[in-house]
């Protein structure tokens, strides 16, 4: 195929809704399942590949415009397939199509241009989005879920309650997900707190979702907490954390104590290695860890003896300043603030779940 051809065929799908014809069509078509799953991966490569195909048909990099301007298209699209599918008994497959998209894109680094396009739509508790979720492949469903908590904390992070308006959306997209896959937990107690910096509110957000989880799972949540109280005493991880993965640990903790009792720190064995991360970081010169250890030491009285709270002077008066005041992951996203921020060409305000999808 000449590359005119392939401009004229991307410019098709970009412009006159092909991507979303394409895909009803091939669910449309009557075929056994064995070829129509074939078929399905071979549509996903058609729509996924087909900017860097024309580039290198062109032997130019992918132009910036395209690259910006194509997944959020195919995205957009895909939603408006799924809401035009009337065929009830093509409606699975339509769901695991398009579930093979999504999870193509966001393996293909595209998660935030997917997410930004959705993200008004699961605002509102879109059940075509939730289908469409249980139809992702583990790896790109936890880049997926990764960013949308984070989306989530940014947009209530001015409300009075942020964390409460999060969780029933959380539990609406995610509850069957989980009980259905078992290893998506593991990125709540372990990836999502351990391999990655995020900010107070997500750890929070993170906690409280776990204790959600530890209603049907039992000892999800004592486990999770064993498993925090051991990096903090961690001497290692004290010498070799950086200054943000220290602080984050710190929030980790902090939001793990509002959600447990006195009983729970004592029947999961958790006051020594709590009282043995205290100590190390009070007898580092640093300031940073002094007030680390101080604030912690507080808020583990409130657990321990409510009535009687333990309190510093110098945090009290402010000489030793605040917990991270110089980092940015106490009430922000860890990483660039421009990080979660829709790109440039795709103005979110436009975007009206109320509305039907239209180009």
């Amino acid at each position: 195929m000449s590359s005119f051809q392939d401009v004229v065929r991307l410019e098709a799908l970009l412009q006159q809704d092909g991507i979303r014809t394409l895909l009803l069509s091939q669910v449309a078509a009557d075929k056994n399942e064995q070829q129509q799953l074939v078929d399905y991966h071979a549509a996903v490569d058609m729509i996924t590949y087909a900017p860097t195909r024309l580039a290198n048909d062109l032997q130019l990099a992918t132009p910036k415009w395209l690259s910006t301007a194509y997944f959020p298209e195919v995205s957009k699209q895909t939603l408006k397939a799924i809401k035009e599918q009337k065929d009830k008994e093509k409606t699975d497959h339509m769901y695991l199509l398009c579930g093979l998209l999504l999870s193509k894109i966001c393996r293909l680094g595209h998660t935030t241009v997917a997410l930004h396009i959705m993200f008004p739509y699961m605002l509102n508790l879109d059940s075509d989005i939730k289908l469409l979720l249980a139809h992702m492949d583990d790896v790109a469903l936890e880049r997926f879920i990764e960013l949308f908590l984070s989306q989530l904390v940014l947009h209530f992070r001015d409300s009075s309650v942020p964390t409460a308006e999060c969780l029933p959306i959380l539990y609406f997209y995610l509850d069957d997900v989980i009980a259905q896959r078992k290893g998506i937990c593991r990125l709540f107690t372990h990836k999502l707190l351990f391999e990655k910096v995020h900010s107070g509110a997500f750890a929070e957000l993170v906690l409280r979702f776990i204790k959600h989880l530890n209603d049907r799972d039992d000892g999800l949540l004592a486990s999770t907490a064993v498993s925090i109280c051991e990096v903090w005493s961690d001497q290692n991880f004290l010498l070799n954390a950086s200054s943000r993965q220290s602080i984050y640990i710190w929030h980790i903790l902090s939001a793990l104590l509002q959600l447990i009792s006195t009983d729970d720190v004592h029947s999961w064995k958790l006051l020594q290695p709590l009282l043995a991360g205290v100590q190390l970081r009070l007898e580092k010169p640093d300031a940073e860890a002094k007030r680390q250890a101080m604030a912690m030491a507080e808020r583990i009285s409130t657990v321990l003896t409510p009535n009687e709270p333990l309190k510093f002077e110098e945090l009290e008066d402010g000489a030793l300043g605040g917990i991270g005041d110089n980092e940015e992951t106490v009430n922000g996203p860890a990483f660039d603030a421009t990080y979660f921020a829709p790109p440039q060409h795709v103005d979110i305000l436009d975007v009206d779940p109320d509305d039907p999808i239209e180009n």
